[in-house]
């Protein structure tokens, strides 16, 4: 998080157990503000500490954003009701002012609007990259899909909560992950949000090499910086201007 904090100021997290429930706290440390994230899964018992945990660190002051689930009902992990209901458990036990949300793809929403009514600000996940679509169209696609997304959630901000490219793997359908590829989608992206000013987290800081088991090769490689914390070639146009 010390290498990261130049470049944001804001940080998304994914779980608040084995070590991750440090995340806010340290986030405050660097002058970071924290979307903090509790996983939620099939296993009831590790949710109910996982919930425990995030509230434990909103009350403490320490979350500006408390996301409770990061693609559960894309998962199948848990019903909609299930995860609504986890919401509001969030939502009664913490200050009123931090907005409560859950985070999934975005077709996920429009096929669930209750999740957009169960939620307080909306975060939806967009992958051009996982959905076939080639890096010439991947930001003319990311937008029509965004827009959606806005027009289903009413009034309610939607925030970009993740999107990304990976830099080497294997191709889905016309989606090719190169390094150009990745350098090229980050600094489209990135400047999109910047210029009109829409809310964005981008997957993700580092690549992580234990995602190879679920993910294919391409889990290990959606990183701006790679596994030992440099900046990887080319990722830095954004950031340089």
């Amino acid at each position: 998080m010390q290498v990261i904090a130049p470049y944001t100021v804001w940080a998304r997290s994914f779980s608040s157990t084995n070590g991750n429930e440090n995340t806010p706290s340290v986030a405050r440390q660097l002058g970071l503000k924290i979307a903090a994230n509790a996983w939620i899964s099939s296993n009831q018992a590790q949710n109910t500490v996982e919930i425990s945990n995030l509230i434990a660190a909103a009350n403490a002051g320490l979350v500006d954003v408390a996301i409770v689930g990061s693609e559960a009902i894309l998962r199948n992990d848990v019903t909609v009701p299930q995860l609504i209901a986890y919401m509001q458990q969030v939502r009664q036990a913490i200050p009123s002012s931090i907005p409560v949300t859950t985070a999934d793809v975005w077709g996920t929403f429009i096929a669930n609007p209750s999740l957009i009514a169960a939620s307080d600000v909306v975060f939806g996940n967009f992958y051009p990259y996982w959905e076939g679509t080639s890096i010439s169209n991947a930001m003319c696609s990311l937008q029509q899909e965004y827009q959606q997304l806005v027009k289903a959630s009413g009034s309610k901000t939607v925030v970009i909560s993740e999107t990304g490219w990976p830099s080497a793997g294997n191709a889905v359908g016309a989606a090719v992950p190169t390094v150009a590829n990745a350098n090229l989608f980050a600094l489209q992206f990135l400047t999109w949000a910047h210029s009109n000013n829409i809310q964005s987290f981008y997957f993700e800081a580092f690549d992580e090499d234990w995602k190879v088991a679920s993910e294919g090769p391409q889990g290990a490689n959606w990183g701006l910086w790679d596994e030992n914390a440099s900046l990887k070639a080319g990722m830095g146009a954004f950031f340089n201007g």
